[in-house]
């Protein structure tokens, strides 16, 4: 096992109760999401909830690209956030991963000029576009 999953199963015990507390306060909303036969094919989730804002993430199975998944579950979730008060979410999409920005846009997120920045994933350099949507 490398050094990074090492560290993470070290602190899994902190983080997780960090994760339940956050959920408690209602900071996080975090859904899973599983195809027709129960598969768990991935995850979306809202964080940073506050005063009608929030922070959308998703990542999906590598074996369920191209088949719709990410973009019917972003948009339920919207739904379900939109139902809990939150009134503007922000994304990021990488550069390097357009299809993460094609779901974005076909939920009618808007790109934010200026909006490209570099964040860190893995320990490597990762330049990312963020979006906005206000929801109605």
């Amino acid at each position: 096992m490398g050094t990074g999953a090492t560290l993470f199963f070290a602190e899994f015990a902190q983080r997780h109760r960090a994760l339940l507390a956050e959920l408690k306060r209602g900071e996080t909303l975090p859904y899973l999401v599983r195809d027709s036969a129960g598969k768990l094919v991935g995850r979306v989730n809202f964080t940073r909830v506050q005063a009608g804002r929030a922070v959308l993430g998703y990542r999906f199975a590598e074996e369920v690209p191209g088949r719709g998944y990410a973009t019917q579950a972003v948009r339920q979730a919207l739904a379900l956030a939109r139902a809990a008060g939150i009134r503007e979410v922000e994304a990021v999409a990488a550069l390097d991963n357009p299809a993460s920005a094609r779901v974005l846009e076909k939920l009618s997120f808007q790109a934010v000029p200026g909006g490209l920045e570099e964040v860190e994933r893995g320990g490597q350099p990762v330049t990312v576009q963020r979006f906005r949507q206000q929801l109605s």
